[in-house]
């Protein structure tokens, strides 16, 4: 098992790791998958869930500060 986030917020645009690779990845594409983890049982899936609230958390407040400005 790796360390690597699911979903991330890296250089501005939200990622996914499909395989080892991250490539870019939806809002909605990170919502949804966040959701499908949420009814699976297990210490992975809860990390998976985690990981995606983290990205889009990040994402929002980095949309919100570019839209202040």
């Amino acid at each position: 098992m790796t360390d690597r986030p699911l979903a991330r917020f890296h250089e501005g645009r939200l990622q996914m790791d499909y395989g080892g690779i991250y490539e870019p990845a939806s809002r909605f594409n990170v919502l949804m998958t966040a959701r499908m983890f949420e009814t699976r049982p297990g210490p992975d899936a809860a990390r998976y869930v985690r990981d995606c609230r983290s990205a889009l958390q990040q994402y929002d407040k980095a949309k919100a500060k570019e839209e202040a400005e």
